[in-house]
């Protein structure tokens, strides 16, 4: 029998198995899956579609990528020369304020949210689709830009007062390619310097496990067989490093710190 995972809070419900889906935002959108591969979105009454998409983009994509063994890391992504670098972090920590000064850098920007990995077995190694083609950033990132004219018409966040976020559709990478590394970052109070070193073999598992978008979602014993095969694979194939960065570093220090270690900007000629 199929395990269906129920959580209820006032008028949010969300029922979640491995086949069907059911999402009941407040005032916003009903949203359902249907056998893994049909997905619906019924808006309440004075709801917009610009109100619902956040909810579809967020919890709903990623649980029909794991109905289908495809388990999204949530990361921010740019390309250098070497390959993809992702950036992993807690909310509020920089990776997405970190992918886009790389971005002004010249590093092309992958993704801002979520990174969708895939085995090649031509190349023998993982690659990513490019995800949502837009930015998002908090108000005070936006302040300590060089150029904050560069970004035009962005919309807030719902749920998140002074995040905004900003399409990108002719600033973003529209190709797969070859992942280079993994950086897990954390913002650390009282420490001097940034610093960085290799994750252990075992580390490098549980940091995939933590990483993987929405993992409370991965319904159904095939699904989850599947998902640990992933984080296994994952990590043993893909260098992986731990990043502790002062609460205090100033941003263009930390982007220069890390533009040593995902190497030079793509050469396209």
């Amino acid at each position: 029998m199929d395990d269906v995972l129920t959580r209820k809070n006032g008028d949010f419900i969300l029922q979640c198995g491995s086949h069907d889906f059911f999402m009941q935002i407040e005032n916003v959108a009903k949203y359902s899956i249907i056998n893994r591969e049909k997905a619906f979105i019924e808006l309440v009454e004075k709801s917009t579609i610009e109100e619902a998409l956040p909810y579809f983009y967020g919890t709903v994509l990623t649980v029909i990528l794991h109905m289908n063994m495809r388990f999204p890391i949530h990361a921010s992504a740019v390309l250098s020369k070497d390959g993809l670098n992702l950036f992993c972090a807690a909310s509020g920590t920089g990776k997405s304020t970190l992918a886009f000064n790389l971005f002004k850098k010249g590093y092309p920007l992958f993704s801002d949210d979520k990174c969708v990995l895939k085995w090649d077995y031509v190349l023998k190694k993982f690659t990513s689709i490019p995800s949502v083609r837009a930015v998002r950033l908090w108000q005070d990132a936006i302040d300590k830009l060089e150029r904050p004219d560069d970004l035009q018409n962005g919309t807030e966040v719902i749920a998140k007062k002074d995040k905004y976020q900003f399409n990108l559709d002719d600033g973003m990478y529209d190709r797969i390619h070859m992942v280079n590394k993994i950086f897990v970052i954390r913002k650390v109070k009282d420490l001097d310097q940034i610093t960085i070193r290799p994750l252990r073999p075992k580390e490098k598992i549980q940091a995939i496990r933590n990483q993987i978008h929405r993992p409370g979602l991965v319904i159904g014993e095939d699904i989850k067989k599947r998902h640990q095969k992933f984080v296994n694979n994952a990590a043993r194939l893909i260098p992986i490093f731990f990043v502790r960065r002062p609460e205090n570093v100033p941003v263009e220090k930390f982007v220069a710190f890390m533009q040593r270690f995902i190497g030079e900007t793509p050469n396209w000629e």
